[in-house]
C-alpha cells in the first residue's frame, strides 16, 4: 500500500510537471515567412554533404586515398554552402544583398571552403565541452515566464564562463584563434581546391609530375575528420528547417534573451 501511494506521487509529480509548460516567446520582429526556401535549402545541402562524408569514408576504407580526400572538400565546400544559405535563412542577411550572395555561392568554391572553417572549430570543441563538468547552480523552482528563465541563466552565467574558461584552456583555443583568419585567408585564395584538385587531375610543374597517387593516406584522414567536425556543429543549425513558424519565432525569441544575457556589464552592473 505504502508503495503504491509513492509511486502515485511519483506519476502525479510527472503530471504536474508535463503540464507546466511555456507559451512560446515572441521576438522583437517575428520569423520572416518567406525564408522558409532558405532554411530547406540549407538542410538540403546539410543532408548532401553527410553523404559525402559517407562516399568519402567508402573510398576511404578501400583505399582509394586520393578521390576520398578529393569528395571530402566538396563534402566541406557543401557544409559552407548550409552554413551560409542559414544565416540568409533565419534573416541575418539583408535582402538587398541576397542575390550577391547567392551568385558567390554558385561560382566562388574557395569561398564557401572558408566559410566551413568555423564549423571545423565548433566540430571539434563540442566533444571537448561534453567532457567538461561544470557546477551549475540549481534553480530554486520551475521557471512560470520567460522573464523567470532569464534570471535563472543570469544566475548560471558565472558558472558557464567558469566552464568556457576550462574550456578554452583544455582545447589549447587561446593559441588557435589567432591563426584560423591565416587559415581562411590560404582558403579563399584556393588552398583547399588545390588539395581537391590533386586528388583528381594530373599536372605538370616544371619537370615535376603531379598525381593523384601523391595523395596519402593521412591527408586523406585528415580531410575527412574536419568534415565530420563540420558536419556535427552545422546539424543543430539546418535541423530549424524542420521547425513550424511559432517554433523559428522562439529560436529568434532565444536568440534576443541569448544577447541581453551576454551584453557587457554596464556600469552598475549587469545590464538588464
Amino acid at each position: 500500500m505504502v508503495a503504491s501511494k509513492k509511486r502515485l506521487s511519483r506519476t502525479s509529480r510527472s503530471t504536474m510537471g508535463a503540464d507546466l509548460q511555456l507559451p512560446t516567446p515572441r521576438p522583437t520582429r517575428p520569423w520572416d515567412r518567406t525564408l522558409r526556401p532558405y532554411l530547406n535549402a540549407s538542410h538540403a545541402a546539410d543532408q548532401n554533404a553527410v553523404a559525402l562524408r559517407d562516399d568519402a569514408a567508402l573510398l576511404f576504407r578501400h583505399k582509394r586515398y586520393p578521390r576520398a580526400a578529393a569528395l571530402a572538400v566538396t563534402g566541406l565546400e557543401e557544409a559552407g554552402k548550409a552554413l551560409v544559405l542559414w544565416f540568409i535563412g533565419i534573416g541575418h542577411v539583408q535582402e538587398s544583398r541576397r542575390v550577391d550572395v547567392l551568385k558567390a555561392l554558385r561560382s566562388q568554391h574557395t569561398l564557401k571552403q572558408a566559410t566551413a572553417l568555423p564549423l571545423n572549430l565548433i566540430g571539434q570543441v563540442v566533444p571537448l565541452a561534453r567532457r567538461i563538468f561544470t557546477k551549475v547552480p540549481k534553480p530554486r523552482g520551475r521557471p512560470k515566464n520567460w522573464g523567470e528563465v532569464e534570471r535563472m541563466m543570469r544566475d548560471m552565467l558565472p558558472a558557464i564562463v567558469a566552464g568556457a574558461r576550462a574550456l578554452v584552456d583544455e582545447a589549447g583555443l587561446a593559441d588557435t584563434l589567432p591563426s584560423i583568419d591565416d587559415e581562411a585567408n590560404r582558403r579563399v585564395k584556393g588552398s583547399l581546391e588545390l588539395r581537391r584538385q590533386h586528388g583528381l587531375y594530373t599536372d605538370l610543374s616544371g619537370t615535376t609530375v603531379q598525381s593523384p597517387a601523391d595523395v596519402k593516406r593521412a591527408e586523406a584522414a585528415g580531410l575527412l575528420r574536419d568534415l565530420q567536425a563540420c558536419l556535427l556543429a552545422l546539424k543543430p543549425l539546418t535541423d530549424l528547417a524542420r521547425f513550424g513558424d511559432e517554433g523559428l519565432d522562439g529560436v529568434l525569441a532565444a536568440s534576443e534573451m541569448h544577447d541581453r544575457l551576454w551584453a557587457p556589464p554596464s556600469p552598475g552592473g549587469i545590464s538588464s
